[in-house]
């Protein structure tokens, strides 16, 4: 199957068919050749779920939204489901990227991870947050993903 196969395979998955994923060929096999235990696809599948329901750190899509729903225009006591659906909704929206960062992207994390150890997303959804976005997918495949923000 081809990358973009195997792309649109996880975006229809999750329920985001339309989001925009940029993984230049040549980068995820560059990536891969790295090592670890998790392929670009499953790493893909991680980061986009973590962005959509990983809400361990405030600065995160969904920390975000929980702790402020109605800046987002829902309830009060919305409830992860919702977050959830209102984030996939956004992530479907034109200009909504996940981006593969390739080990040459100069803006570091903000906790300072690598290339070298992680599969690195950026997050951009500029119609919800001005905020950078980062879903971290550990190689090694021992921890889950996970997602926070820089602002």
């Amino acid at each position: 199957m081809s990358l973009e196969a195997d792309i649109q395979k996880v975006e229809n998955q999750l329920g985001v068919p339309d989001l925009t994923v940029v993984a230049d060929p040549k980068q995820v096999a560059d990536q891969t050749a790295l090592g670890g235990s998790v392929s670009f696809t499953d790493a893909l599948r991680s980061a986009i779920t973590s962005f959509l329901e990983n809400g361990d750190s405030i600065e995160s899509p969904v920390g975000l939204v929980q702790n402020d729903p109605g800046a987002y225009d829902l309830p009060d006591d919305a409830d992860i489901a919702a977050i959830t659906e209102f984030l996939r909704e956004r992530l479907n929206q034109p200009g909504s990227e996940v981006i593969l960062l390739d080990p040459e992207y100069r803006f570091l994390r903000e906790d300072g991870e690598t290339v070298e150890e992680n599969w690195i997303f950026r997050l951009e959804m500029p119609d919800v947050f001005s905020d950078l976005m980062w879903g971290i997918v550990p190689r090694s495949g021992s921890e889950p993903a996970y997602t926070y923000g820089f602002s």
